[in-house]
């Protein structure tokens, strides 16, 4: 029999430099998250579907009650990522399939900040962080193949292929 794999136990807040901090998941930071996915979706719509314009408001309540219920299932802890006070991304560790220890890694970062290390930094924290505090066996990232920035985010961050 296997141990439960606890998410909920994670940090609130990760200071990851002078400049970034991880902040959980808070109702406080939803208008804020919509700004930025609206003012961003061109770029953000090329690889999340749910940040696509065509009905925005309904994919943010499907991504709001998926954020919610996967908290309160301990099937994910989910953070945004600040740069200088101002809400710039996201990266969240999950379990996809809630029988099994393994978990997901998930990042988005808009597209001034990208191409800095941020979202690299932030993935290899929270790896070594699960790593460290739950029992998975493994974490995978799941990109689009031809998604060379989230590749090379994966590969810097550590991960085999």
């Amino acid at each position: 029999m296997t141990n439960k794999i606890l998410l909920s136990h994670l940090p609130d807040e990760i200071i990851i430099n002078n400049e970034v901090v991880l902040r959980a998941f808070d109702l406080k930071y939803w208008d804020e998250f919509k700004k930025v996915v609206r003012d961003n979706n061109v770029h953000l719509g090329r690889r999340l579907l749910w940040a696509r314009d065509h009905d925005l408001e309904t994919n943010f309540r499907a991504v709001f009650e998926d954020i919610l219920t996967k908290k309160a299932t301990n099937e994910q802890a989910h953070w945004y990522i600040f740069i200088d006070g101002k809400l710039c991304g996201s990266v969240n560790l999950r379990k996809d399939k809630p029988d099994e220890e393994l978990l997901e890694i998930g990042y988005w970062l808009i597209l001034p900040h990208t191409g800095k290390g941020i979202v690299t930094t932030c993935v290899k924290l929270i790896t070594d962080l699960a790593f460290e505090t739950t029992n998975t066996p493994a974490i995978e990232i799941s990109f689009n193949k031809n998604n060379f920035k989230s590749i090379n985010v994966a590969k810097r961050a550590g991960y085999i292929f």
